[in-house]
């Protein structure tokens, strides 16, 4: 599941994604999803746009180097000129890094980070689109 909105200002148009990618079958199918997102992050390059995308992707970044699916979603990312904004746990009591934020955007990037309250565990990140 997945919304994208297209934010204009004077400077340059940004796309904003939000993805939920479930884990339980039968969406389960890390090829499809991230062949998807690859024709996503093709589009948003091409139209030479800014780009955000948000998510629970349920693709587990701290099996990079030794999964070859999360390799592969990871080398599509950055070969699209997109940088992980999230890189450490979303969830204190979990090891797995499955909540992303991911921008081409590097000059407007502001200081990401994980807000952790007893209600719930939520990322925070800021980002000017002008």
């Amino acid at each position: 599941m997945s919304l994208f909105i297209e934010i204009v200002s004077s400077s340059k148009s940004s796309i904003v994604g939000v993805i939920y990618r479930p884990n339980t079958a039968p969406k389960t199918d890390v090829d499809i999803f991230s062949s998807t997102l690859q024709d996503i992050l093709d589009i948003i390059n091409n139209e030479h746009k800014h780009g955000v995308i948000i998510g629970d992707m349920n693709v587990d970044l701290l099996k990079f180097g030794y999964h070859p699916k999360t390799d592969e979603y990871l080398d599509s990312i950055f070969s699209h000129g997109f940088l992980l904004v999230i890189t450490k746990p979303t969830k204190p009591s979990s090891s797995a890094l499955i909540d992303h934020i991911h921008t081409n955007n590097k000059s407007s990037l502001a200081d990401p980070g994980v807000i952790v309250t007893g209600v719930a565990d939520n990322i925070f990140y800021a980002q000017n689109f002008n």
